[in-house]
């Protein structure tokens, strides 16, 4: 079962309370990000909340989301606006374009997301070999099981396969760029028959990284690699040096200012 499908959210309280940027924000951000967890955990793509178009409807983008929150959070929007804003500058969400997102559950969101698949894909593979079972005791199996187990006996037999294409789909739901889906797949399933082939997990957090970097958001990412290029030439150990911080503009600073120096 996906993450946002759980009745509860998997908060790591250790980490909660030993994150030290969190532990730079006020009381008042604190709750505004409690309950922030809360509605990105419930949001189709887990951990990320976009603007819709009739909600963009200020220059500033955290006053837009202000504005959206403030139907689902028992604040103001003038107190969300700067509890975003403070979270935002500490890093402990981020903005990119009209998305905010929180990075350790998007992390989980896919890593969940790829046990779930490789969970159905395993079921499929266990009633399938059961099923041959049943047809090879049966005195006369119709012509219809003959057909049908001998193409999913086959199948079962290539559970490695199946727990690679699943992961695959995890790599090309978080890569940016969909482009040549086949030639992609060929060129991780040539990557993860070697012995030092990176998990997924090491994938998506590289992918995750480089969103960020100047290089991949630069031209409107039009020097994004191909996925098969990122992951035939190992582009996934790159270090990344030019990490863009998300800051708050300076329309947001002015305009959250003079509402905080008009409130007294």
């Amino acid at each position: 079962m996906a993450l946002r499908n759980q009745p509860y959210l998997p908060l790591y309280v250790k980490d909660f309370r030993s994150d030290d940027k969190l532990a730079r924000c006020s009381a008042s951000s604190h709750g505004v990000y409690i309950l922030l967890l809360c509605i990105l955990h419930c949001e189709q793509e887990y951990g990320k909340i976009m603007l819709r178009q009739k909600e963009r409807q200020n220059v500033s983008t955290i006053k837009n989301f202000a504005d959206v929150f403030v139907r689902m959070m028992p604040f103001g929007a003038d107190e969300i606006e700067i509890a975003l804003t403070e979270l935002v500058d500490f890093d402990v969400i981020q903005i990119d374009g009209d998305t905010l997102y929180q990075k350790r559950m998007v992390k989980d969101g896919n890593i969940s997301e790829l046990r779930a698949l490789a969970g159905k894909k395993g079921s499929i593979i266990t009633n399938s070999k059961h099923d041959f079972a049943d047809a090879k005791r049966s005195a006369k199996p119709s012509a219809k099981i003959q057909q049908n187990t001998a193409s999913e006996i086959e199948y079962a037999n290539e559970d490695e396969t199946v727990n690679k294409d699943s992961s695959f789909d995890v790599f090309w739901k978080s890569y940016p760029r969909k482009t040549a889906k086949e030639d992609a797949r060929k060129a991780y399933a040539v990557l993860m028959k070697k012995k030092d082939a990176p998990t997924i997990e090491r994938l998506i957090e590289s992918i995750e990284a480089h969103k960020r970097s100047e290089g991949w958001t630069k031209d409107d990412g039009r020097f994004i690699p191909h996925p098969a290029t990122y992951l035939r030439q190992g582009r996934y150990d790159d270090e990344i040096k030019d990490i863009q911080k998300k800051e708050v503009n300076n329309a947001d600073r002015y305009a959250i200012t003079e509402g905080f120096k008009t409130s007294f």
